[in-house]
């Protein structure tokens, strides 16, 4: 009898949190009973997971927020890989799939990106959620405008005014945002991105600035070229998509599609897709890619693909707004394979590294150490 009423009060607690009516504290205590699975036999709590497996919540949260495929990370070289997936995130998808859901839909109305929150499992001393979409733009007046916008936003002249205006958007850690430029490019924006563009095209060119990562659907356009100016090089292009990734002074490009002219100084190459450009000072250097791994982040996604671990830290570190602190032998050369959804907590992150990497991950804050 005890457990039937135990059972009723489960199901009318999850029912109020896929509703959306439970309080902080309901809310916790069901985080805390489907992390509890992981440590839980099967049979004890099926009737349970057969609730919380409907139609329903698996169409809307299971296909919205997982790649559905294998998540694996080994170091490179290695022959036999690391399956993280059926032993760390099998017992608890479905309490990440409602928590995340919950929290990132709450995240629009918070001006905090990446928000803290109270650790929901006894490794960590709290945890952190991912980012979002927003972003900040600066009007030629002086004029700013916050956007949460998850559409492309478009900003075009209005009336008849037709002078240039300069437009800057900044998108800062934890943030990711879309644009619609006035001729009909796409732009997706990375995390820790400024672009610079004007809200009218010059008649003879397309000439925008960026610093950060960005990736473009330019609109075929013969008589005006697309320019992008970073750090000194100007990529060019009529119509094509690519990634361009310009962090600290680096700059590289990824072709998916199209052709892109990449010029530094008096050196100038031309990609064809399936290629990458890095600039090095004054040179150029040209290699065949998989252009999924330049273009993951797009798609939701850390992508792995013989990265070094000090490129992983460095972009794990800009998408949950947090500073890493490496305090082990751990080599940064020493590369790892592997796909990690983006919108799984921080903690789900570390939990997946810490198998890759043999080391031990401790949130403290906005601080992540590495022992």
């Amino acid at each position: 009898m005890k457990d039937q009423e135990q059972s009723n009060q489960a199901r009318e607690l999850l029912q109020k949190y896929l509703d959306g009516t439970a309080t902080e504290e309901e809310s916790a205590q069901v985080l805390r009973w489907f992390y509890s699975f992981e440590n839980t036999p099967l049979d004890t709590h099926t009737e349970l997971d057969e609730f919380a497996l409907n139609k329903k919540m698996n169409a809307q949260l299971q296909e919205r927020l997982f790649t559905g495929e294998t998540i694996s990370l080994r170091k490179k070289r290695w022959k036999k890989p690391l399956l993280v997936a059926a032993t760390l995130l099998c017992c608890s998808a479905i309490a990440l799939s409602i928590f995340i859901y919950r929290q990132y839909q709450e995240q629009e109305h918070h001006t905090t990106l990446a928000r803290m929150i109270d650790a929901t499992s006894p490794a960590y001393t709290n945890d952190i959620m991912p980012g979002g979409h927003y972003a900040k733009l600066t009007y030629a007046d002086g004029k700013e405008h916050i956007s949460r916008d998850s559409t492309f936003v478009e900003h075009h002249p209005k009336g008849g005014n037709t002078s240039q205006q300069q437009v800057l958007v900044e998108v800062p850690k934890a943030g990711t945002f879309q644009l619609l430029l006035e001729d009909g490019t796409k732009v997706w924006l990375n995390a820790s991105t400024h672009l610079s563009y004007p809200d009218k095209f010059a008649n003879n060119n397309r000439t925008i600035q960026l610093d950060g990562e960005a990736y473009f659907e330019v609109a075929k356009d013969p008589k005006r070229p697309f320019r992008i100016q970073s750090n000194g090089t100007i990529i060019e292009v009529l119509g094509t998509s690519f990634n361009v990734q310009a962090y600290n002074e680096k700059v590289s490009a990824a072709l998916v599609e199209g052709s892109v002219k990449i010029k530094k100084g008096n050196h100038e190459n031309l990609l064809i897709p399936g290629q990458q450009a890095e600039v090095n000072g004054e040179e150029i250097l040209i290699t065949e890619i998989d252009v999924a791994k330049s273009t993951a982040w797009q798609r939701g996604e850390f992508y792995f693909d013989g990265t070094n671990f000090d490129e992983i830290i460095q972009q794990v570190g800009r998408w949950y707004d947090v500073e890493f602190e490496n305090n082990t032998s751990l080599q940064t050369a020493s590369s790892f394979k592997g796909t990690i959804n983006r919108k799984a907590p921080l903690s789900s992150v570390l939990d997946i590294l810490k198998i890759a990497t043999g080391k031990s991950f401790t949130i403290h804050g906005r601080k992540v150490r590495i022992t």
